[in-house]
């Protein structure tokens, strides 16, 4: 009786350790199953507020006269830039002001000592900012405090057509008016008014969330710290430019196809500024430039060298010349009719870097033939010295 009592014990004991088992597996189940529905709310309450504190507000001025936006937010900036002759991609510091020309249609700066602002300009147009908006577009210039505290500016001219509820009319009428910029990465929905073809508002950004995992997957990681485009800046302040400048998709699709290598965001927001393709690409390839990479092309949309010009340079007597002699022909205008006029004056078989010479000198038939009455020989290095008053003794 006593081994059947202590069986019947042991029976209880195990029924009761796996009912016990049972219960806790059942527990742990709910436990696991709630854990799991209670991350993945909170993962959606993370997203939302991650997307909430993505949106971007500030003001904006409007204008179809980018001098008129000048009084309004950065006169001492502008002006610093417009004041020097600069070229492209060079880098001017003056009291404390940072600009750096690198880009078309669009001036991103910032106001303090420690970044860099970005002045730029359509392709083709003056580095300096002297050109003015045509009749179907207006400039807009966007200033926004980010989370660090610096004020940042980014400015562009827009066709009326990319913009949602604005039309020159309106502009030109004046009132209040409500439009919005709808890009792939996000809205810029603005309000304020028109008065005397100038206007002032505010804007609020609204990021599009699947615009940054789909640019993720195809290389280009907008939340990464080290991105060579505003370094330092947030994630806000890229996708911002990013819509504002129309970064696409597509056209990192396009860029993939055009063999230029591994491109990073700053690459990106180039081709975007500049409108660098694959198409582009390929034709510089087939004018004979087979190597070039995303700066060279930024570089050959900067000063207008493309398949004509490459033409035209070999029709000059200029065949096989550097991508960077072409770029020399460029900035210091050797043309075709100015070749003309030193050969006719006596001087042939030049190269690019005399005739780049002559004009920085500026050597031109009048001097020329007055340096040829004063017995000075016929040669760029003569009349060099000549223009700089060197050797006057050495003529007779």
């Amino acid at each position: 009786m006593a081994k059947n009592l202590q069986l019947s014990l042991s029976n209880s004991a195990f029924t009761s350790k796996s009912s016990g088992n049972r219960r806790a597996r059942l527990s742990n189940q709910v436990l696991l199953r709630g854990l799991v529905a209670f991350a993945f709310l909170s993962l959606s309450l993370g997203c939302s507020v991650a997307t909430a504190q993505t949106e971007v507000t500030g003001t904006w001025t409007g204008s179809l006269d980018p001098v008129n936006i000048v009084s309004v937010h950065r006169t001492k900036r502008v002006r610093t830039v417009t004041d020097e002759t600069i070229s492209s991609g060079e880098k001017v510091d003056k009291d404390k002001q940072k600009v750096k020309v690198i880009d078309g249609g669009s001036t991103v700066s910032t106001d303090t000592d420690n970044n860099e602002g970005y002045r730029s300009f359509e392709p083709g147009t003056d580095p300096r900012g002297d050109d003015k908006p045509k009749g179907d577009r207006i400039y807009l210039d966007f200033k926004r405090n980010t989370a660090n505290g610096e004020h940042n500016q980014t400015g562009h001219t827009f066709l009326f057509t990319e913009l949602q509820g604005l039309t020159r009319d309106q502009v030109t009428a004046g009132g209040a008016v409500s439009f919005s910029l709808v890009r792939e990465a996000g809205t810029i929905a603005c309000e304020g008014a028109f008065q005397n073809g100038t206007g002032t508002g505010t804007f609020r950004f609204t990021p599009n969330a699947s615009f940054v995992s789909a640019m993720r997957s195809r290389g280009f990681d907008f939340e990464a710290q080290n991105s060579s485009w505003g370094h330092g800046s947030d994630l806000e302040d890229r996708l911002f430019t990013a819509a504002a400048i129309n970064v696409t998709t597509a056209l990192a699709d396009d860029l993939a196809t055009a063999g230029l290598g591994k491109l990073d965001l700053g690459d990106l927001f180039k081709a975007a500024i500049f409108h660098v393709d694959s198409k582009f690409a390929s034709e510089m390839k087939a004018s004979g430039f087979p190597n070039l990479g995303m700066d060279e092309l930024v570089k050959a949309r900067i000063f207008k060298i493309d398949a004509n010009f490459v033409t035209q340079v070999v029709q000059m007597g200029f065949a096989n010349e550097s991508f960077e002699s072409l770029v020399k022909m460029r900035i210091f205008k050797v043309t075709p009719e100015f070749i003309a006029m030193a050969r006719n004056e006596g001087l042939g078989n030049l190269s690019v870097e005399q005739l780049v010479k002559m004009r920085i000198f500026k050597i031109d038939s009048d001097f020329i033939r007055k340096a040829k009455a004063d017995g000075v020989p016929l040669n760029v290095e003569r009349l060099v010295e000549r223009r700089i008053g060197v050797g006057r003794g050495r003529e007779q």
